[in-house]
């Protein structure tokens, strides 16, 4: 399979690779030529596209940040308003609603691209019990999960 290709060298020196796309359809060799040349034209601005494609796939993600939330307060690390950790209590209701409802809805999604519009979006679906479920949790146990406008 052929593939088109750009190499190059950013501000600081460094190589990189961009890959232009396969040949076909919308790729023919004149058509990735235009597209080497308007990426050149952005390196030679200060740009490196090749490493925003890296970041973008390095991006942390929701359900990462809200694992490092856990575990940062777990460890003791996050404090309330009056500078004490948190109650047992509050971890439980925290886990629950970051596993049943944050994690399934926006889970996927990275931090950076999480806007109003789906946080929003996320509140209305909780409230109309999107995320509702019953879940066996032990032997006899059993979690009922409504959402509602209170979670």
């Amino acid at each position: 399979m052929v593939s088109y290709y750009l190499m190059y060298r950013t501000t600081g020196g460094r190589k990189r690779t961009y890959t232009i796309g396969k040949h076909g359809s919308p790729w023919t060799p004149e058509t990735a030529r235009q597209e080497a040349r308007r990426i050149l034209v952005e390196v030679a601005k200060g740009g490196d596209p090749a490493g925003d494609k890296l970041a973008g796939r390095r991006a942390i993600t929701v359900t990462e940040l809200c694992r490092q939330y856990l575990t940062d307060v777990v460890a003791g690390r996050l404090l309330t308003r009056r500078k004490i950790a948190k109650k047992e209590s509050t971890l439980i209701s925290d886990r629950g609603r970051i596993t049943r409802h944050i994690i399934p809805l926006l889970g996927r999604m990275p931090v950076k691209a999480v806007t109003h519009d789906d946080v929003e979006a996320f509140m209305h679906d909780v409230a109309a019990g999107i995320t509702a479920i019953r879940e066996k949790t032990k032997p006899r146990g059993l979690s009922i999960v409504r959402g509602g406008r209170g979670v």
